[in-house]
């Protein structure tokens, strides 16, 4: 085993790699080792939905597996649908974006388990920024300067 470090990513799990890996090239979300399973969440939240895919794979290539949405946010009709779920549930309250984006979560997490190796969340403009970026305070710092080209999604982005 070597040394091992921590690439901070929008999860509370970390992606690790170990420093014999590091020049190995391969995906961002690609795990440490060929033969390991990647399970990638993709966010979209926009001004009026919340849209999320899960997706599953292995040797650098990827799968959708589910997927689940909140339409109608901020509304007492916000409804969450499940690919395959039948009829869309009520959030309830006011359909708020936390309360949507949890039920969001839970819905994948329920059927398919919330163990991921990466998480991906898209952001309508990121000023300056123009390729996919780790979380971190300087690129939330460059969304929020850019809210003046999006005031009805960064703000919730951040």
């Amino acid at each position: 085993m070597g040394t091992g470090r921590r690439v901070a990513g929008a999860n509370a799990s970390a992606i690790h790699r170990r420093e014999s890996d590091a020049d190995a090239p391969r995906a961002p979300w690609a795990p440490a080792r060929p033969w390991m399973r990647a399970r990638v969440l993709a966010i979209n939240a926009g001004s009026s939905s919340i849209k999320a895919a899960l997706f599953e794979g292995a040797d650098g290539s990827l799968a959708r597996v589910a997927s689940a949405s909140v339409d109608r946010l901020h509304t007492p009709d916000a409804a969450l649908r499940v690919e395959g779920g039948g009829q869309p549930e009520k959030v309830g309250g006011d359909g708020g974006v936390q309360r949507s984006l949890d039920a969001v979560l839970a819905a994948l997490g329920a059927k398919h388990g919330a163990d991921l190796t990466a998480v991906g969340h898209r952001v309508v403009h990121g000023g300056a920024l123009t390729e996919s970026s780790l979380w971190a305070p300087a690129v939330a710092d460059a969304v929020r300067r850019a809210t003046v080209f999006a005031p009805l999604h960064n703000p919730a982005n951040v």
